[in-house]
């Protein structure tokens, strides 16, 4: 009568060897897959619970610069006046009490490729007209490249192979704002290419017949705009 129960507690005695080896053979590969599991894909925490993981930024050594970044813009501007500012009196006609002296002008980062410049200051308020019909108050041709400005009462007809054209008063030097009732006076500055043949002494143009004259050879503009008002 003892035999079968000898046997029976040593199946029951072999069942439970089995059984934790398993459980350790169980445990030990739950440890080799978290070993082996990559940082931050799935690693989990005491209890169980995932833990965030964040990836790191790259750092690259210097930031690549574009190819494509903007020119310099091409500028106008003066010290007597702001962009759409008030002319001084100095600068206008002597019947409305100026002193007809053209103002300082300063210009920078002509495109590349600049051989000349001209400068065209036009109106066209009323009673002038617009386009080809505006009001002339100076141009000058022919204006070395590497000049930067203008100053204040600019003596241009000393400057080698410039030249000027008639204004709307028939005179060729600088002819200040005259007006009836406040008007806008819109200086130009055009970049041209060598290609530009010189402008001769006389040639009387709005800025719109200079565009339309010379637009194969302008490489730019910068415009710089002055109110008077008497």
């Amino acid at each position: 009568m003892d035999r079968p129960t000898t046997l029976v507690r040593s199946h029951r005695g072999l069942s439970l060897i089995l059984i934790g080896v398993a459980c350790v053979l169980t445990i030990g590969c739950g440890s080799d897959n978290s070993v082996d599991s990559p940082q931050g894909a799935g690693s989990q925490e005491a209890g169980g619970l995932p833990q965030e993981t964040f990836a790191e930024p790259s750092l690259s050594a210097d930031p690549v610069l574009s190819s494509a970044d903007p020119a310099p813009l091409f500028t106008l501007s003066s010290v007597a006046f702001s962009d759409n500012g008030e002319i001084p009196l100095a600068h206008a006609c002597t019947l409305k009490g100026g002193d007809n002296i053209s103002p300082t002008l300063a210009w920078s980062d002509a495109p590349d490729g600049t051989a000349r410049l001209a400068l065209i200051v036009d109106d066209e308020s009323l009673p002038c007209g617009t386009g080809a019909s505006a009001c002339k108050h100076w141009q000058v041709y022919n204006i070395p490249a590497d000049m930067s400005g203008f100053e204040k009462g600019q003596a241009v007809s000393d400057i080698s192979g410039v030249t000027q054209g008639v204004n709307w008063d028939l005179t060729s030097n600088y002819a200040g704002p005259c007006p009836p009732n406040e008007h806008v006076y819109t200086f130009t500055l055009y970049a041209l290419s060598g290609s530009v043949p010189a402008i001769e002494e006389g040639t009387a143009l709005t800025r719109s017949q200079f565009q339309g004259r010379f637009e194969e050879h302008i490489l730019g503009s910068a415009i710089l705009r002055g109110l008077f008002a008497p």
